[in-house]
């Protein structure tokens, strides 16, 4: 599988497939995981992804992510918040 970006969207695009990847920044929800992380980086033709608190990244399938709602972005950052706070 190959990926590429398009620069006029910002979007990338898996070539096997077509199945649109987020772009840098976005939060997305792994629907394997079930855990909610922010796009770091792209690996041959999968997402990484980290956690709002930090630690580990990991990869998914673009196929397995969606973009996080409103409420799933917000807890994810208020518990960051929380964490970071008690260092």
């Amino acid at each position: 599988m190959a990926t590429t970006r398009d620069n006029t969207s910002g979007s990338v695009n898996v070539k096997d497939n077509d199945i649109p990847v987020p772009s840098i920044a976005t939060w997305m929800l792994d629907t394997e995981r079930g855990a909610v992380g922010e796009v770091v980086g792209y690996v041959v033709a999968r997402v990484r992804l980290r956690h709002p608190r930090g630690g580990d990244e990991w990869e998914a399938d673009p196929g397995c992510l969606r973009p996080a709602t409103p409420a799933e972005e917000l807890r994810a950052r208020v518990a960051a918040r929380n964490h970071r706070t008690r260092l």
